[in-house]
């Protein structure tokens, strides 16, 4: 039982976390994505609005990061880079495909990273980048960086792949994530009911009114010569202990022999 209310209050504390992060989200982007350029993104940053519609930007596959169960997924999430399709790189890479060759070199100067979510493997990933931009004209999605951020072993295995990659200077887009105020206002207010609701369980035991137990002295006292009432088959030291119903037998007996003792006299 106290597990249960442990993870009560755990799970209240887990959604008021993500609500507190979807609202500092909502705060810097609008319901209606911007259309930006993936240079644009790269030199400038997005201004106001977060949530955005990148385009003219080309997928840097190569080499990408994952969580999840192996190469072969599914993934918990995957960051790759993307680049500027006027990117000097773009035009040796595609010249290195035409003589049917790996190109060896890597982009420089990368400044956004994609990152998808819940990926069953390679091809649903090529599946998803297709669908957005034939849907979107672009890749559609919202700028994390306020929210969240790449982890030290994340960031070791981006240098490996890109050696020019400043991990530490990057746009990180979450594709296919919208901002929601709806969604941030349910989840806070869920999180509290949950940490309300398991606190109170955990200290009700402390909280409730007790019952008072009666002490010796208090039912003394309610049992005292003052109480005429009182239960007189109770005993306690220094007082009468014989019952009541004993009593009144030897009271008859003393009765009858005074009444005896009378007609002698007479």
């Amino acid at each position: 039982m106290n597990q249960l209310k442990i993870g009560l209050v755990c799970i209240g504390v887990g959604l008021s976390i993500a609500g507190v992060r979807e609202l500092m989200l909502s705060a810097n982007a609008s319901s209606m994505p911007q259309t930006i350029s993936c240079r644009q993104l790269a030199e400038r940053g997005y201004d106001e609005n977060a949530h955005v519609v990148l385009t003219d930007a080309v997928c840097v596959t190569a080499w990408m990061v994952y969580k999840g169960k192996g190469v072969k997924g599914p993934w918990e999430h995957v960051y790759f880079p993307v680049i500027a399709e006027d990117d000097p790189w773009v035009e040796e890479a595609m010249a290195a495909d035409q003589a049917g060759q790996k190109v060896r070199t890597t982009p420089q100067n990368i400044r956004v990273l994609l990152k998808f979510k819940n990926v069953k493997n390679e091809n649903e990933l090529d599946s998803r980048l297709t669908v957005q931009y034939r849907k979107h004209g672009g890749i559609h999605g919202t700028i994390i960086n306020d929210i969240d951020s790449l982890d030290a072993r994340e960031k070791t295995l981006l240098r490996q792949g890109y050696r020019d990659l400043d991990v530490d200077n990057v746009w990180i887009l979450e594709v296919d994530r919208a901002p929601s105020a709806t969604k941030a206002l349910a989840l806070t207010g869920g999180g509290v009911a949950g940490v309300v609701l398991g606190g109170l369980w955990i200290l009700w035991p402390y909280l409730r009114p007790r019952q008072t137990v009666p002490t010796i002295e208090s039912v003394q006292a309610e049992l005292s010569p003052h109480n005429p009432d009182a239960h007189n088959d109770f005993a306690w030291p220094g007082r009468n202990a014989e019952p009541r119903a004993q009593r009144e037998r030897d009271e008859a007996q003393l009765a009858q022999f005074r009444r005896g003792e009378e007609q002698i006299i007479r």
